[in-house]
């Protein structure tokens, strides 16, 4: 189609110009009816395409995937590619039916509704009838409310207005009911277009916008803030009065929107290059319209982007699948080669097999008539021998696992913490502030030479160095110093340890603590932590606070799969104490241990 320009336009004759420019609006005063029609979206920040594609790959379950198609197809449809949308709304669609989820299924036949522009096709209505009766049988109001609106959209023509009309009038009274502002305001708004539009009655329609405009500029809803304005000027341009519409288009364009900016933008451009047409300053009017065809312009290139990523993204997807193709061929033609050689083996072996076995045969036949009584006790030794070689293994066996294990737990407990407490330090040289990055370093020093000497330990099978030289406490304050950052602040506190306890119990209770610790960098997002040590009535009191996030409700350490958590509740039973637990949710967490001495 050619396009009009506006230089040779406003250089023509008022009449011949006044017309062709009236045409243009006219498009324009569409768009933002149809526009202030849009039904309410989600209010949530729905994650991005990328992510809920990912997400598909990943899922097995029947209804998460049916509820990741609906997501991803939503934040499709925020991005006007309802082509995209459909189809994985009809996937999950028929998910919902094959589990029976009444519920899933009726909103995502409101979403199909919603999907595309055709909303006043019979098919489409059929979607939003079954979402209608599924509000019905559950009384649910504000369904209803939703199901009216969309009534109320797919009805509205010059031939089937007073329908919509119906649907609106009827979706204000349910909305007041429940107090559901917003729906109201759209209700109203869409009637406010009917009055107008299609049934001339200007000061009707510009009542229901009033209303609007004085609710939204107390809210944060700019976006149906600017279509009220807009649907009131439209109101006096059709009226001819043009200095009263060109104030409220003014004010629409002071309102900060941050959605289809360019879009919005583009319309109230327009509608001051009307307004100022028609008052006679062709230089303002020529300025605006020039703004709008520029956006105009943008709009339509940031389509045109999205149409070659599509194609793009085709392209890629027909290549994949043709590189699967003939990847899959290539791997059943190696499969099929190796099967023959395999067969070919397994017969060679077993032809050879039958040979030997008849050579040994007619063999032992030969000597049973000569050394019978020979052979059976040569038979009971090897029997004997045999056993005896079955039982060393077992027990070679059963001894290297006992090694694994506990190579394993010494991995664990010795390096896994201190690796932990190392990478944190190393975090905070990405920080600007020098005195933690000096801090940072020495502590991730001491901890690499720490790490070294704790290898050193378990080759020679030695105890944790700092237990065996000083005692229980100062090895509890070199770790919690260690692990101390910047966003984790870690104290100790102690009461009658002034003597050391036995060796192998400093130990244990030292790789209990270690573990705690580890729990809260890894999982807590703690800022502060607190170790506290009380040795009392001959029972050592440990309590391990921190101000995190807290565990899950009805946690248990036996219920924990890893060598870590799940085993300290055993640790702690193996020493004849008890442990008790004292977590809320965003409240953080306690671990109370109590040992026998």
């Amino acid at each position: 189609m050619k396009q009009i320009n506006i230089y040779n336009i406003l250089s023509k004759p008022a009449a011949v110009s006044f017309q062709m420019l009236k045409a243009f609006l006219i498009l324009q005063f569409i768009f933002v009816s149809a526009l202030s029609l849009a039904q309410e979206q989600p209010k949530e920040a729905f994650d991005s395409i990328a992510y809920y594609q990912e997400e598909l790959h990943k899922e097995d379950n029947p209804k998460s995937r049916a509820d990741n198609l609906v997501k991803l197809a939503q934040n499709y449809n925020l991005n006007d590619r309802h082509d995209k949308a459909s189809p994985l709304l009809f996937e999950a669609l028929e998910i919902y039916k094959s589990l029976n989820l009444e519920k899933e299924l009726a909103y995502c036949n409101y979403e199909i509704f919603n999907t595309g522009n055709a909303k006043n096709s019979e098919q489409s209505r059929r979607h939003l009838q079954a979402f209608y009766e599924y509000a019905q049988s559950k009384n649910d109001i504000k369904a209803l409310v939703q199901s009216h609106l969309g009534f109320g959209v797919s009805y509205l023509s010059s031939n089937t207005y007073p329908k919509a009309k119906e649907n609106y009038q009827k979706a204000i009274a349910l909305a007041s009911q429940i107090g559901d502002s917003l729906s109201l305001v759209r209700a109203r708004g869409n009637l406010g277009l009917i009055h107008s539009g299609y049934e001339n009655l200007q000061d009707s329609a510009r009542i229901k916008y009033q209303k609007n405009i004085d609710y939204l500029q107390s809210t944060t809803e700019p976006e149906l803030l600017v279509n009220n304005l807009i649907n009131y000027a439209n109101s006096y341009e059709k009226e001819k009065k043009f200095k009263l519409a060109l104030n409220y288009i003014n004010q629409a364009k002071e309102v900060p929107i941050s959605t289809n900016v360019d879009l919005y933008h583009k319309v109230i451009n327009a509608k001051l290059a009307r307004c100022h047409y028609e008052l006679g300053d062709y230089k303002t009017a020529l300025d605006y319209m020039y703004k709008s065809e520029q956006l105009r312009r943008k709009i339509n290139y940031e389509k045109q982007k999205i149409a070659i990523a599509d194609l793009q993204e085709k392209y890629e997807a027909e290549k994949k699948e043709k590189e699967n193709i003939v990847l899959k061929h290539d791997i059943e033609r190696k499969k099929k080669v190796q099967q023959l050689l395999w067969a070919g083996i397994i017969s060679a072996l077993l032809i050879g097999s039958l040979i030997v076995f008849l050579i040994l045969k007619n063999a032992r036949k030969k000597r049973e008539l000569i050394r019978k009584e020979e052979q059976l006790k040569q038979k009971q030794i090897e029997k004997e021998l045999k056993d005896q070689e079955l039982n060393s293994i077992d027990t070679l066996i059963e001894g290297q696992e006992k090694e694994r294990q506990r190579l394993a737990e010494n991995l664990h407990d010795n390096l896994g913490a201190t690796l932990a407490a190392l990478k944190i330090n190393l975090m905070q040289l990405q920080k600007p502030d020098a005195n933690f990055k000096q801090q940072a370093l020495q502590n991730g020093l001491e901890l690499i030479n720490d790490a070294y000497e704790k290898v050193r330990g378990m080759a020679h099978e030695k105890s944790t160095g700092v237990i065996a030289k000083k005692g229980l406490l100062p090895a509890i304050k070199k770790l919690a110093n260690q692990f101390s950052t910047q966003d984790l602040a870690i104290s100790v506190e102690d009461f009658g340890l002034d003597n050391r306890l036995d060796n192998s119990l400093e130990i244990r209770i030292y790789r209990i603590i270690q573990e705690l610790l580890t729990n809260i960098i890894k999982h807590a997002k703690a800022t502060q932590a607190t170790i506290s040590l009380t040795n009392h009535d001959s029972c050592l009191n440990i309590i391990v606070e921190d101000n995190g996030i807290g565990l899950p409700k009805n946690f248990k350490f036996s219920n924990q799969t890893g060598i870590g958590l799940g085993s300290i509740e055993k640790r702690v039973e193996n020493l004849m104490g008890t442990i008790e637990i004292d977590s809320n949710p965003q409240r953080g967490t306690s671990i109370i241990i109590n040992i026998p001495l």
